[in-house]
């Protein structure tokens, strides 16, 4: 048995009944315990044996971060599977090719991932009720310390590509050291910003958070302002991510003072502050902490270099900043700052066991059993890897007297994106030399401060234009993943460019002349354009409407929050980012920015209305409210008691709605249990205004007294408030453990008869993942009916209670609406 299978085996015994990880989806939150984790991984070993996938195997999981994919890891680890992790945002093409140089047998991801290959897969968002009724398998005890645990892929779309051997030794080896220096309490609550398949979000993210008792907590937005909720419900504490995040947070935070007048005075405070004792800092800075939750402690930076003005600007306002530094080939920390002894712009000492010097160029050269054996079938990649035992970085470091390394630059051609991501020149430039003007080319990055823009220089083959240069850059692009395409250019004017003896082209010194020659761009008065032009580095008269953002303006996942920020702050709109995709034109995000909601108008949801205090009252008014009503019901025939009155936990309530007194009389004949934890959603654009005194005082009535909370409804073929907003607060209240009563007919009956289901309510219950319980209500409409304001006449009431229903996930939203549409009509 492996010693990081008995590790892990270990922890999730120890801490079993603690939770792990939360999964904030589109609006639900998913909370899962070791326990939990643990045994389904279990679960999941099963069901590899079924599918015939043994020992050795290789199984991709190209996924967005997900309970799931952390049970994956657990079940390779426990069954010797070898797990191939691909970034979620990777081409259908990149995905082939690094499952057939692997021979994956199986294929992990999500039904939103288009991937048309004839080999067996599941989706993530049905592997829980999948393995559901899977028995729990065994922990493969033959595995070994060498044996592989994945593969992970650094390199581009040509050549051979270079798939990184990690093996449990490798990993357990950088748990161990990482947890000598960075010490993570057990009520630490980590947030997971960076994708899974990345070796740095791995090891922070999970394994020694999972090894340490603490928590996770997975994001499906990663919207700042998303991002920020989660911070401020989740109380997070620490947070490791790429410079990219940090930056895009601290220019947030200075746009906000450029806004009030207040930059000038930021930046006074900042210097003066930086000298104080950290209790005071944060004192100072409260305002931040307070966005930020008033928890969190420690940013971890890794994946790439952390610029010096923001660890200062972070050091200065009271969260201390670790930077660590390292390789995918490393598994991947070999330095790493401890938070009570760090030293500006350094990554840290050398963490224990890893050895390091440097070589005569100043490169920085590893050993350790963190270390890679090699590339995965590959080995002349290998060879050139080692030097004599010695895995060399490409990195110039310095080890100043007191062991604190400072990293200078690269040997290697690698253009490393503040995302993390790597870009091989040489991958660009194969394609680009093919083409049909070009002679030659040399692709290198230029720092812009928050971004390295890939930019190729290129020689052409005869007189051209720019114009002419312009459309073979855009045909190369179509080659090249969306983390690769090249975003400005420069015609070279003389005939070659500098070389070695050995004829390489010398990039630093076409660096340094290229620096400073980047094109004059015209700017447009279209905000989106400005705002595009802005974040792609393309000049504004390039960018047409049916533009992709991703294959024509070199957009990744890092560059859309950045877009949704700047349209949140710029234009005050709040888009659904997951929505933009690489089919996304312009066209298409000026459609999204019109449906946006402003952040300034959009309706909260009131925590008041859990309070404890407003219980008995909620209780005596609606048994005073039943008491009225009543005089107006001659008889009232109740069916199906039996069907609610021993349950216990959460459920979704349906009713068809055709009168005020609806709710008012079925709270009558619930259980009390279920009652007094119900909320019950209400028209945002009727109950919950706020223009004058009468509104507000109604608003508050209805969301203290009657346990109710704005629920968007469509009319005149527009949404009131947010459809998602709305789905928003059904999440808030189910991650409470409350239970939600619906209409799904979004507004009453004029005629008394059902009206057909909205769409929201198969894809409430579908991401909830609660059973519904089908109520119809009939003769209400009789006696008040939505004209009228008072009781018309006297009436028989009935109120059918239908069983439970527990909808699998297989189902469509579409097919669980009518499903209960059909439900509800045949009582």
């Amino acid at each position: 048995m492996s010693q990081l299978s008995r590790t892990l085996e270990n922890s999730f015994n120890r801490f079993s009944d603690r939770r792990l990880v939360t999964l904030k989806s589109d609006f639900v939150y998913d909370r899962y315990t070791y326990g939990t984790i643990k045994n389904i991984s279990l679960r999941l070993v099963t069901f590899f044996e079924k599918n015939n996938i043994k020992k050795g195997d290789k199984v991709t999981i190209c996924s967005y971060n997900s309970p799931q994919y952390i049970y994956t890891f657990l079940a390779s680890i426990f069954s010797g599977v070898i797990l191939v992790p691909i970034d979620y945002g990777s081409s259908e093409d990149l995905v082939k090719k690094f499952m057939e140089k692997t021979e994956s047998k199986f294929l992990i991801t999500s039904k939103y991932k288009i991937i048309n290959l004839k080999i067996k897969k599941i989706f993530i968002e049905d592997m829980d009720e999948v393995l559901a009724s899977h028995k729990k398998g065994n922990i493969d005890r033959t595995i070994k310390d060498e044996d592989l645990f994945q593969i992970l892929f650094t390199s581009g779309t040509t050549g051979d590509p270079k798939g990184v051997k990690i093996s449990h030794e490798n990993i357990l080896s950088n748990i161990r050291s990482v947890l000598r220096v960075l010490k993570i309490k057990k009520h630490y609550r980590l947030l997971s910003l960076i994708p899974l398949s990345h070796i740095f979000e791995q090891v922070a993210g999970f394994f020694i958070i999972a090894a340490s008792g603490a928590q996770t907590t997975q994001l499906k937005s990663r919207r700042p302002s998303e991002i920020i909720k989660i911070f401020q419900k989740e109380k997070i504490n620490v947070i490791a991510t790429v410079p990219a995040f940090l930056m895009l947070f601290k220019r947030k935070i200075e746009n906000k003072a450029k806004e009030n007048r207040k930059f000038k005075k930021l930046k006074k405070v900042l210097n003066f502050a930086r000298k104080l004792p950290l209790p005071i800092r944060r004192r100072i800075f409260k305002d931040i902490h307070k966005v930020f939750g008033k928890k969190l402690e420690i940013m971890i930076s890794g994946g790439a270099p952390l610029p010096r003005d923001a660890e200062i600007f972070w050091e200065s306002t009271g969260i201390r900043i670790v930077q660590g530094y390292g390789l995918t080939e490393t598994s991947p920390v070999l330095a790493l700052g401890d938070i009570y002894d760090r030293r500006v712009g350094s990554v840290g000492k050398v963490v224990p066991g890893v050895r390091m010097k440097l070589n005569d160029d100043g490169e920085v050269l590893v050993r350790g059993k963190n270390i890679t054996k090699g590339y995965y079938k590959n080995p002349e990649a290998t060879e050139d890897l080692f030097e004599n035992g010695w895995l060399k970085t490409g990195d110039v470091g310095k080890l100043d007297d007191n062991g604190f390394l400072f990293i200078k630059g690269r040997l290697k051609n690698m253009i490393l994106k503040p995302s993390g991501l790597n870009v091989y020149p040489e991958d660009i430039e194969d394609i680009l030399n093919k083409m049909e003007l070009v002679k030659d080319s040399c692709v290198i990055g230029i720092d812009k401060g928050h971004d390295v823009i890939v930019t190729a220089v290129v020689i052409p083959n005869k007189k051209t234009d720019e114009k002419s240069i312009k459309k073979t850059i855009d045909e190369t692009n179509k080659h090249l993943e969306n983390h690769q395409k090249i975003q400005d250019f420069i015609i070279w004017k003389k005939k070659d460019f500098p070389r070695t003896l050995t004829f390489k082209v010398k990039r630093l010194v076409v660096e340094k002349e290229v620096e400073n020659k980047t094109h004059e761009k015209s700017e447009s008065k279209d905000e989106i354009i400005h705002i595009l032009s802005t974040l792609s580095h393309l000049d504004a008269k390039d960018i047409k409407e049916d533009s992709l953002l991703f294959s024509d303006l070199g957009f990744d996942s890092l560059k859309v929050i950045e877009l949704s920020t700047q349209i949140e702050e710029l234009l005050r709109k709040e888009i659904d980012e997951y929505l933009i995709n690489s089919k996304t034109t312009i066209k298409n995000l000026r459609s999204l920015v019109e449906k946006g909601v402003n952040p300034e108008n959009k309706l909260k949801l009131d925590e008041k209305m859990f309070w404890p205090v407003f219980l008995p009252f909620r209780f005596l008014l609606m048994e005073f409210m039943y008491f009225i009503s009543s005089f107006y019901f001659k008889s009232v025939k109740v069916k199906g008691k039996n069907n609610i009155n021993k349950l216990k936990g959460q459920y979704i309530i349906i009713i068809n709605h055709s009168s005020h007194l609806d709710f008012p009389t079925l709270a009558k004949h619930l259980p009390l249990r279920l009652k007094t934890r119900l909320a019950t959603g209400a028209a945002a654009d009727y109950f919950f205004r706020s223009k004058n005194f009468k509104q507000i005082f109604v608003s508050k009535f209805f969301t203290y007294l009657l346990g109710s909370f704005p629920l968007s409804r469509i009319k005149d073929g527009k949404s009131s408030s947010s459809i998602k907003q709305s789905f928003e607060f059904v999440g808030e209240i189910v991650d409470r453990g409350w239970s939600i009563g619906l209409s799904p007919e979004g507004t009453r009956s004029k005629t008394g008869k059902l009206n057909s289901f909205k769409n929201g309510i198969g894809t409430i219950l579908k991401e909830t993942k609660l059973p519904v319980i089908p109520i119809k209500l009939n003769g209400l409409h009789d006696i008040l009916p939505p004209h009228s304001k008072y009781p018309l006449k006297r009436g028989h009431v009935e109120i059918i209670f239908g069983k439970p229903i527990k909808y699998p996930g297989n189902m469509s939203t579409t097919e669980i609406t009518k499903s209960l549409e059909k439900t509800i009509r045949g009582m």
